[in-house]
């Protein structure tokens, strides 16, 4: 699996660092309110995606690996490629029950004679 942008070219991989820069730092501050705020296990979820996600994009990045003399191995992708999507489909369900449970909640506040 080769990469859609030139080696010879470092310049053109700039922009990716700042994607990856921001991703990552998303990551860690949802990881951060996560442990300030325990109960709230969807920013915990949103947290180790994003952290993964920024993760994977630094080590794909042709820059990163040049500066800090990495090889080209592609196992470390491969497996944050494989880890991205357990925190993210833990998120989608939770969000997913979250709003099944507040629209319940929402029929019975409007409809109190019909809860019975």
């Amino acid at each position: 699996m080769t990469s859609l942008l030139p080696s010879d070219h470092l310049e053109l991989w700039l922009p990716w660092f700042g994607v990856d820069t921001l991703s990552l730092a998303a990551g860690l501050a949802a990881l951060i309110l996560a442990v300030k705020r325990p109960r709230e296990r969807l920013l915990l979820f949103l947290g180790i995606f994003a952290t993964l996600y920024g993760l994977r994009l630094f080590q794909e990045n042709e820059l990163v690996r040049i500066v800090l003399g990495l090889g080209s191995s592609r196992q470390p992708i491969l497996i944050l490629t494989y880890l991205i999507p357990i925190p993210f489909a833990l998120f989608f369900v939770g969000c997913h029950f979250t709003q099944i449970r507040q629209r319940s909640l929402w029929r019975d506040d409007q409809c109190p004679s019909t809860s019975r």
